[in-house]
């Protein structure tokens, strides 16, 4: 659903042309303010936060029926107001992810209904988080999201599509399932703000100590991201706002961690105790764990 603005109203990141919608008057709001237009998978260019300039508004077609309601075209402006991320703090992020070739820049895309995190190359083309020929160094994405910032945007290259400009969310690193010596590998935990929350809040806070590994908020400010050592899961395990994982998924970074910097760990035994359990949660509330999402 997007909420239809008068042309020069709020901060207006995200234009697109909607085509056939439905609109209804809601309260007693004057102007274009006072209706809402929907349309299932409407999607759009987004252009960069910032410095600017707006694009033309876009003129609507809606058709409807019944009281308070009506046909014909609107023009407007269809916004989508992006959320705010942390910016990455280079300086705190691991020194041994760091001489990795896992990393990637990602940008924020708007699918109509809510806001998705893409992984791309430094030259703007996709990156598949199975695939380490996209993969770059951190010193590669570093560079690359400085320019993007300068810039206010990032050129994004889609297959059969023009260019286009979209703005610049930060950097991530792959969980790529390669084992060390000790058949060990890197592990995701992902704590979202749900995890806080409720009676489930004393059990976040128990796993993290549990974990003792190194942490930092995530890209929302909201939620903890924490990376380990430990052996490979066989797929994502995802429970009461809490997501593992250990290959085909990639943490964006922040590097907002605590003033006493945490090392990674080995973590072998209370990794796999809190997959055991989430998979446990979840066949009790009546089904198996959702796969993991993207972090």
């Amino acid at each position: 659903m997007a909420a239809i603005a008068a042309s020069g109203s709020g901060k207006t990141i995200f234009h697109q042309a909607i085509g056939p919608c439905r609109f209804e008057r809601r309260g007693s709001v004057s102007g274009l303010k006072g209706y809402v237009v929907s349309r299932a998978g409407a999607t759009g260019p987004a252009s960069a936060e910032g410095n600017v300039a707006p694009m033309p508004t876009v003129s609507v077609t809606v058709t409807t029926d019944g009281p308070n309601r009506g046909s014909g075209t609107i023009t407007a402006a269809v916004t989508a107001t992006k959320p705010k991320f942390l910016r990455p703090n280079f300086e705190k992020m691991p020194a041994e992810l760091k001489q990795l070739k896992n990393w990637v820049l990602w940008y924020p895309r708007w699918t109509g209904s809510k806001w998705t995190k893409v992984p791309i190359q430094p030259s703007g083309f996709g990156s598949s988080t199975i695939n380490p020929k996209h993969w770059s160094s951190f010193d590669g994405v570093k560079q690359a999201y400085e320019r993007a910032i300068e810039r206010i945007y990032i050129e994004v290259h889609e297959r059969g599509k023009p260019k286009r400009r979209a703005p610049i969310g930060g950097v991530g690193f792959v969980f790529d399932g390669q084992s060390d010596r000790d058949g060990l590998v890197y592990a995701g935990a992902d704590f979202d703000s749900g995890a806080f929350r409720g009676e489930i809040a004393s059990f976040t806070e128990e796993r993290l100590k549990k974990l003792g590994s190194y942490f930092e908020a995530s890209v929302s400010g909201s939620g903890l991201h924490v990376i380990v050592k430990a052996h490979p899961l066989t797929g994502g395990v995802a429970h009461n706002g809490i997501e593992l994982y250990t290959t085909k998924r990639f943490f964006t970074m922040t590097g907002r961690t605590s003033a006493t910097e945490r090392p990674i760990v080995a973590a072998t035994k209370e990794f796999a105790a809190l997959a055991e359990v989430l998979r446990n949660q979840g066949s009790k509330s009546g089904g198996e764990p959702r796969e993991a999402r993207q972090a």
